[in-house]
């Protein structure tokens, strides 16, 4: 009796799923930062919070992001790029779900918040880093160019409204800081029964 031979790996196929990957959790960790724009006015309603407090807590993850940015991308000069990627989903994640099922007012949205925008301070850079660590051969810059432009042209962002907030008009409100719409291409292809672009 012979050994079973299993079929040979490609490493080109190999090099495409975990760039696939991380583009995919880049996309996922995304969708904590487009929820609470999109329900902010049911927000604000239900938990009868001011304009100002409604602010703060948008501000707060931005806060969380601005502070973990700098020590979650340095500590991958000390430790595996892959881990502070992973813990930080895994933070984005929990209080992405937290801030749904728990927050209640302005102090815990606002906590919850910050700890999402941490979560997602600790994606892209330590991301890049593991995947310039782990992708090589002579389409590296091919992959890492595309990683970086997918979250240079707010792709994720504007899939992960799609995947966060409410369906109507969508489109319509979601703009980059130039004034111009962000990701329309990507807008067409998850519109409900769209075909593609």
């Amino acid at each position: 009796m012979g050994m079973l031979k299993s079929d040979p790996v490609n490493p080109e196929r190999g090099v495409l799923a975990v760039v696939a990957l991380m583009c995919l959790a880049e996309t996922l960790s995304m969708t904590g930062f487009a929820a609470y724009p999109a329900f902010l006015a049911l927000l604000r309603d239900t938990w009868s919070i001011s304009n100002s407090e409604a602010g703060f807590i948008g501000g707060a993850y931005f806060a969380g992001y601005m502070t973990a940015v700098p020590v979650l991308s340095s500590l991958t000069d000390r430790y595996d790029a892959r881990r502070i990627h992973v813990g930080s989903c895994l933070l984005a994640a929990v209080s992405t779900l937290g801030f749904a099922f728990f927050a209640e007012g302005v102090v815990s949205a606002a906590g919850l918040q910050a700890l999402a925008g941490a979560g997602l301070g600790g994606t892209y850079m330590p991301g890049l880093k593991a995947l310039t660590d782990r992708v090589t051969g002579p389409r590296q810059s091919r992959y890492i160019a595309f990683y970086q432009h997918l979250r240079d042209r707010h792709q994720p962002f504007a899939a992960a409204c799609r995947l966060a907030g409410p369906r109507d008009d969508l489109e319509l409100g979601i703009w980059s800081a130039g004034g111009r719409p962000v990701g329309s291409r990507a807008h067409r292809f998850f519109r409900p029964g769209a075909s593609g672009v």
